[in-house]
C-alpha cells in the first residue's frame, strides 16, 4: 500500500513541475519571477517538529524528518527547480 502511495504521490509532483512549466512558458517572465519567490519561501519552511515521541505513532522525529527534507530538496526540489530557472 506505501509503495502504491508513494508512486502515487510522486506522479503528482511531476504533474506539479509541468504546470509550473507550462505557466511560466505562457506567462515568462513575470511567472517565473513569482515562482522562484514562492520556491525559496517554501525551501525556507520549516515545519514544527516535536523533537521526539512520535516515532512510536510510525512517525519520524525531528531529526529523521529534517533529514528526508534535506534529501528530497538536494536531489528532487532543486535539480527541477534548476531545469526551469527558477533557483
Amino acid at each position: 500500500a506505501l509503495q502504491r502511495i508513494a508512486t502515487d504521490e510522486a506522479e503528482h509532483a511531476v504533474l506539479a513541475w509541468r504546470f509550473v512549466a507550462w505557466a511560466i512558458g505562457r506567462g515568462g517572465a513575470d511567472v517565473r519571477a513569482a515562482a522562484s519567490r514562492g520556491l525559496r519561501r517554501a525551501l525556507e519552511a520549516y515545519p514544527d517538529l516535536p523533537s521526539r515521541g512520535i516515532a512510536e505513532y510510525g512517525c519520524l522525529d525531528r531529526e529523521a524528518h529534517l533529514a528526508a527534507i534535506a534529501h528530497a530538496r538536494r536531489v528532487v526540489v532543486l535539480p527541477a527547480a534548476s531545469v526551469l530557472d527558477l533557483a
